[in-house]
């Protein structure tokens, strides 16, 4: 009976709520709205959040997958720094990891796809386009090591690796149908990936994408989403040189292993690796980090940061809500203390009150449900492309259950607040002060204080803002080296079909002969005043660094070494970027051919780090794809890497030297670069009708781009700011707007007694 009484009285209070709440439409569409702006940009936050940072990867065994990498300890120049692993200590270390349950190994490699590979209805493969694909050369055990398995087909086998053994594939989902039509008699097919057939084993399943690089280093070079695969065939000179650290490598830790003791295994394998090979591994040790954690790690401080923020805006809300609501019960002093009267107990008004903000605020969570939705694609956009792990942002349970609580939690404590207002005091006098039209005095602290309490967070807020808008401001204001102004880029992909670099060497020539040609017919096109390839766009992402050593100098100590960024360039490169010559000369046409002493240019940072005290012009160099470079000029410094981050000791090989399988074509307009994209497209497709032309843009989104995150979270955190401070502004209006109403008793009589009408403006 006792229950039934409770369940019947608690059906009265909603009704009654939903009555009162309905005839008040003004305050409950303003409390509805507040609390749905501050639910749905929180629930918003929380979902990038939880997305990026909390949510476990899309891979069964992510929580025991790591990557490995070689760093440096003691005096070595690679302390700090994460570094790849080269063919041959990969498999010594898949080998010899005790604590490793598998060990695998990948890189990025571009593919061109031509055909389908499946014929039509009568008439031989189907004529499509050739489509540049971002792929991976990887190790057999990689999917195992991530649990995951092909939907269609089998995984590699260990003969897959063999050199020599029959070229295989393994499609993405999306790949498969985009491009093959999701057949499923697809397997066994042969599909002509760089010119050379490969015979499709499997297809991944939907959403798998790894490696994806948003979530690895960007000097690895991965793209966002890999969509092909095929075996990682290592030739005997791969396996005998270990100078060439090339390879990612992925490890998953045995079952009930800790993390301590894979770190204690890798140094036992390093240490031995550095007793056999100490030309190569001194000082090199490694170290494994939880796949979650690199792939976070660039971006979990901003999001920190957004979390704060927008719990700050909720924070302001719920203020602002608890103002209304004090507002309103001090409103209903009468109706209260009438109720008293008629032999309502305490009890029952203060479960009256809490039901009718718990109906509040239920309503605010379903709507701000709704705006997270749309919020949450609008951060989307917003979010630079190298936001991490964006295929995992999505509105799920987590965040839902998250909301919840916080409803729930918003809802009780508006109703205790509403309800300490309700059984504090005397009711008698509620009715006399309601009488006399002003609040009591412990009242008006309250919400004055909580209007106190908004300003000062919006202060906090607009104060952090302020600082991220300064930092971004003067980021931009960064000197990059280079002009990017008029300038158009490409990313021109040549088939490759080895990962053998007396291989690259053989077919060099032929590929210096291709770019140089491209170069030449783009800059004859009507529009375009110079044109040039590099195999690394400045403030991309993307930079390699290389070992070097200066004829006439005794050698190092062992373990130490001196590097610099490197990067191979056709001579119009510098004058096309608008990069000064600081001494020396530019590349030349005698710099195209293919001579025994080879040149390179050094930038002023460089010079200053190894010729401090002497010139650097006729210096030689050994160690880069020659056996001698001479050096022939200085240029200005550019910044290869951030905006934020001080130029780096740079080499440029001419192209003769280092011509690469990918490169960068970047071209000076006369006019707006967007409309000389045909152009550039066409000239491709008249050198090399098979190479496709990817990623074409503006060099300025190229560089605004690489500040893209601090302009993210700089006007996220200003948006919110400047929310926070619009709604103080609402409260402190609220507080005001009903003191004056409260006292037009008053007000009246001191205009009555002479006061003028300027002096209760300024009182107000």
């Amino acid at each position: 009976m006792s229950r039934a009484r409770w369940t019947d009285e608690l059906g009265q209070d909603t009704r009654f709520a939903l009555r009162t709440l309905g005839r008040q439409l003004g305050f409950t569409a303003a409390a509805v709205s507040t609390l749905a702006f501050g639910i749905g940009a929180t629930a918003a936050i929380l979902s990038v959040v939880n997305g990026v940072l909390i949510r476990p990867l899309p891979y069964p065994h992510a929580d025991r997958a790591v990557l490995v990498w070689m760093t440096g300890r003691g005096d070595s120049r690679e302390v700090g720094r994460t570094l790849p692993f080269s063919a041959a200590n990969f498999t010594d270390l898949r080998a010899q990891a005790t604590s490793l349950e598998r060990v695998a190994a990948f890189r990025r490699w571009n593919y061109t796809l031509v055909g389908t590979g499946v014929p039509t209805a009568g008439a031989g493969p189907e004529s499509v386009e050739p489509a540049l694909i971002a792929g991976a050369r990887v190790s057999v055990g990689l999917f195992e090591a991530l649990g995951v398995g092909p939907t269609l087909g089998r995984s590699f086998q260990p003969s897959d690796e063999v050199p020599g053994s029959e070229p295989v594939a393994i499609l993405g989902e999306g790949l498969w149908r985009r491009r093959f039509g999701g057949r499923s008699d697809i397997l066994g097919r042969t599909i002509s990936l760089n010119g050379l057939s490969h015979t499709v084993v499997g297809v991944m399943p939907p959403g798998f994408h790894f490696p994806r690089g948003a979530e690895l280093p960007p000097a690895l070079q991965f793209a966002s989403r890999t969509e092909l695969w095929t075996p990682l065939v290592l030739t005997p000179g791969e396996l005998q040189f270990r100078g060439t650290e090339n390879l990612a490598v992925l490890g998953l830790i045995k079952a009930g292993t800790s993390i301590d003791r894979v770190q204690a295994d890798l140094g036992v394998v390093m240490g031995r690796l550095e007793e056999l090979y100490p030309q190569f591994n001194t000082n090199l040790s490694a170290r494994a980090t939880p796949l979650l954690d690199v792939a976070v790690a660039p971006v979990r401080p901003a999001l920190l940061v957004l979390l704060g923020a927008v719990g700050f805006l909720l924070l302001i809300a719920c203020v602002n809500v608890s103002n209304l609501l004090l507002t309103r019960t001090a409103a209903r002093g009468r109706e209260v203390a009438v109720r008293v009267a008629l032999g309502a107990s305490r009890r029952r008004l203060i479960r009256q009150f809490v039901t009718e903000n718990l109906l509040l605020t239920a309503a605010g969570a379903v709507l701000g449900f709704g705006v997270a939705v749309l919020a949450k694609d609008g951060l989307l956009a917003l979010a630079p492309s190298g936001l991490p792990r964006a295929d995992d942002i999505g509105v799920d349970w987590r965040v839902l259950g998250t909301v919840l609580l916080l409803v729930a939690v918003v809802g009780v404590g508006f109703g205790a607040l509403v309800a300490a207002e309700v059984v504090g005091g005397s009711h008698a006098d509620g009715l006399r002060e309601g009488a006399k039209g002003s609040a009591g005095p412990s009242r008006r602290r309250l919400r004055q204080g909580l209007v106190v309490g908004e300003v000062a967070i919006s202060v906090i807020l607009l104060s952090g803002a302020g600082v991220l808008a300064r930092t971004f401001e003067n980021l931009r204001r960064v000197t990059p080296g280079f002009s990017s102004d008029r300038i158009l880029t490409a990313r021109v992909t040549l088939p490759l079909n080895t990962s053998n670099f007396a291989e690259f060497g053989r077919l060099a020539p032929e590929w210096t002969r291709f770019y140089q040609q491209l170069v030449d017919d783009v800059a004859a096109r009507p529009g375009i005043e110079g044109a040039a390839v590099a195999t690394t766009l400045p403030l991309s992402g993307a930079w390699e660094t290389s070992g070097f050593a200066i004829d006439g100098r005794p050698p190092l100590p062992l373990g130490q070494s001196q590097s610099a960024l490197f990067a191979g360039v056709s001579d119009g490169y510098f004058a096309t970027l608008a990069i000064p010559l600081k001494a020396g000369r530019f590349f030349d046409t005698r710099d195209r051919s293919g001579d025994s002493v080879g040149t390179v240019i050094i930038s002023e940072s460089m010079a200053r780090a190894y010729w401090p005290n002497d010139n650097p012009l006729g210096a030689r160099l050994r160690g880069l794809f020659r056996s001698q470079l001479e050096v022939i000029g200085v240029v200005g410094d550019v910044r290869y890497r951030e905006l934020a981050i001080d130029p780096m000791p740079t080499m440029y090989l001419p192209l003769s030297v280092y011509p690469g399988p990918s490169m960068m074509l970047v071209a000076k307009t006369i006019t707006d670069p967007a409309g000389h994209r045909a152009a550039i497209q066409a000239a491709a497709k008249a050198v090399g009708p098979a190479v496709p032309l990817t990623d074409i843009a503006p060099m300025t989104e190229v560089l605004a781009q690489s500040i893209a995150q601090q302009r993210f979270t700089a006007t996220l955190v200003g948006g919110f700011a400047v929310a926070a401070l619009g709604l103080a502004v609402l409260g402190l209006y609220g507080v005001i707007s009903f003191g004056v109403v409260r006292r037009s008793r008053e007000i009246g009589v001191r205009l009555a007694l002479g006061a003028a009408p300027r002096q209760v403006v300024g009182m107000v």
